[in-house]
């Protein structure tokens, strides 16, 4: 079986989307975010004049077609900054797991927002690369948790990784906080999560595929 498909079945592992109101707007509360992408911005343009299902099943026709053959593409027409798609994205059937909760099908005036387009497009890449994970990175301040805070034992995401080790996934903390020749100040903003691997009693093998790095030059 493949390390995703064990994970998603370990015993101890909960995967929870969002069931409410609120859970749904922690995860598009952010709308355009900071970040600028022509292609994220095309998607969005397109459901001026498609429904949000015609909207993703031709960009999954498109992308698969600048996969066969990237010079020339409609896409690189389209967006010439365009990059480079490693696997198909099955983007149908993220709008549809997304759509559990967010109910973007549903809407007849307000098309979904950059932080929406984003997380169908990190559902779909998730599946796509389920089979061959061997490593996964996060961020930290306002991902893991909350920004300037540290790393409670009682956060949701420690079971998590724990699990993701435990099924040979290397994890790795990417920060862009640095704390040059004080390393002990990570421990304190990790310390949560550390006091967990060590009342685990995670076995050398396990935390030495944990990894973090700090620092605006990561």
């Amino acid at each position: 079986p493949s390390i995703w498909k064990d994970l998603l079945s370990h015993q101890d592992l909960e995967l929870q989307r969002a069931s409410s109101v609120a859970d749904a707007h922690v995860l598009r509360r952010k709308g355009h975010l900071k970040e600028q992408d022509l292609f994220i911005e095309f998607i969005i343009d397109l459901h001026l004049t498609h429904s949000p299902i015609e909207v993703m099943g031709k960009m999954e026709r498109w992308i698969r077609e600048h996969i066969e053959e990237p010079k020339g593409s409609r896409l690189q027409m389209l967006i010439p900054t365009l990059g480079t798609f490693h696997t198909d994205l099955k983007l149908s059937e993220a709008l549809m797991e997304y759509d559990l909760f967010s109910h973007i099908s549903q809407r007849r005036y307000v098309p979904p927002n950059f932080a929406e387009v984003r997380h169908i497009l990190n559902i779909s890449q998730v599946h796509a690369s389920a089979e061959h994970l061997q490593l996964i990175t996060f961020d930290a301040d306002g991902t893991l948790y909350e920004d300037g805070q540290h790393f409670a034992e009682d956060n949701a995401m420690i079971d998590l990784i724990i699990s993701l080790l435990r099924n040979n996934v290397k994890v790795a903390i990417l920060t862009a906080a640095g704390y040059p020749g004080e390393p002990e100040k990570f421990e304190q903003r990790l310390a949560g999560l550390l006091a967990r691997f060590k009342e685990e009693s995670l076995p050398p093998t396990l935390a030495e595929r944990f990894y973090i790095m700090g620092g605006e030059c990561n």
